[in-house]
């Protein structure tokens, strides 16, 4: 996915590709929600739901090197430093709203 990404991004730019992706992740979602149970919709929902988070994080990463390309090794890890911290928070606060729902 990361070189399709890289591809598109050169091609069309990062903000069209993110756009894209995120809506790749979306649909993703929508199928998991649809039926977690069956393990099909699982797997399609997952893999499509995965290639989008892949697909954006390459594209944004292309962004943030496009800043300040000298300055890419600060740029990449602050960015990789909250894309992280946004999972693990994110991650954090799953389980309390499946306990109230």
């Amino acid at each position: 996915m990361t070189r399709w990404a890289g591809s598109l991004t050169d091609c069309h730019g990062p903000h069209v590709v993110v756009i894209g992706c995120l809506i790749a992740a979306a649909i993703g979602a929508t199928i998991l929600l649809i039926d977690i149970g069956n393990p099909v919709l699982c797997v399609i929902g997952l893999a499509i739901f995965d290639a989008g988070c892949f697909g954006d994080q390459t594209a944004n990463r292309v962004a943030v090197v496009s800043i300040d390309p000298p300055q890419f090794g600060n740029y990449s890890s602050m960015y990789l430093t909250l894309y992280y911290a946004a999972g693990a928070i994110g991650s954090s606060l799953v389980m309390p709203i499946l306990l109230i729902c």
